[in-house]
């Protein structure tokens, strides 16, 4: 009986202690999200998770040398004494000397009423000089701006494909550059874009190289010609539409086209053709 009254003893006592590792769990989980919490907010406030550990630690120490922090939470001295440093500018921590020791202590918790307050009347300054900035932006933004879409070609059945890219829109074609020197080189590509620009184009103008000219006796009547002595070693062909721009070269031994769509490069370079056109016989 004594044997048996011992071990409800015991089983008591275990028992009460099991209660009381649950209970300081529970508190030290309690603890960890209330400092968890404490952390974020200074956090917000600017200051590193080093800062907010050392400011909350300071709170409890009184006037400390940066020593007496560090061991407080495993820093290292030269660490302890810079984060103090970094407090004091930022208005969490007083700066004292005793002899030829700095000392800290913590500001009352109310100064963080303060810090916020001039957090936002510094927002009010940014956002007071954000007002300036933007209005002097607004003079540069232009919302129809658009990047030029570039597509590249390569190979003979790909600079195929661009050419009939530029039929889909028939207005006016202007095209100089080295076309003929391509009919010799790949006669049914040219020939075939140029059947079927023959009825896509009210109006075709060609700037060709004088050596050429026999070539071009038959062409038809929406067709105006004229001839350019410095195109005669040219060997890249430009065509010119509406709002598009292909730059063509077959000379590689994989033949490049580029097509460019972009109503400013375009313009651009139909007014340089206009200036070519209007001084060339």
């Amino acid at each position: 009986m004594p044997g048996y009254l011992q071990y409800k003893k015991w089983q008591q006592i275990v028992a009460i202690f099991y209660i009381y590792d649950i209970l300081f769990t529970y508190i030290f989980l309690i603890f960890l999200l209330m400092t968890n919490r404490i952390h974020s907010f200074l956090g917000e406030l600017w200051l590193s998770p080093q800062e907010s550990e050392a400011y909350e630690m300071a709170l409890s120490l009184g006037t400390f040398a940066a020593s007496t922090l560090g061991m407080r939470l495993s820093l290292p001295r030269s660490t302890a004494r810079y984060t103090c440093e970094s407090l004091v500018r930022k208005g969490l921590m007083i700066e004292t000397r005793k002899a030829n020791t700095k000392l800290f202590a913590a500001e009352n918790p109310t100064k963080l009423f303060s810090i916020l307050h001039e957090q936002e009347a510094e927002l009010i300054r940014k956002k007071e000089q954000l007002s300036v900035t933007v209005k002097e932006l607004e003079q540069k933004y232009n919302p129809n701006a658009k990047l030029p879409k570039i597509t590249f070609y390569e190979g003979i059945d790909g600079i195929g494909r661009m050419l009939d890219e530029l039929l889909t829109h028939p207005t006016t074609l202007y095209s100089f550059g080295a076309g003929d020197y391509f009919l010799e080189k790949e006669p049914e590509l040219i020939l075939n874009f140029r059947k079927k620009a023959k009825h896509a184009y009210k109006k075709v103008f060609v700037m060709r190289s004088p050596k050429y000219r026999h070539l071009h006796e038959k062409d038809p009547l929406n067709y105006q010609t004229k001839y350019f002595q410095s195109l005669n070693e040219l060997e890249v062909d430009f065509q010119i539409t509406d709002d598009m721009l292909s730059i063509t070269s077959i000379k590689q031994s994989i033949p490049v086209g580029i097509l460019i769509k972009h109503k400013e490069i375009v313009n651009a370079f139909t007014q340089i053709f206009q200036e070519l056109w209007n001084h060339t016989r």
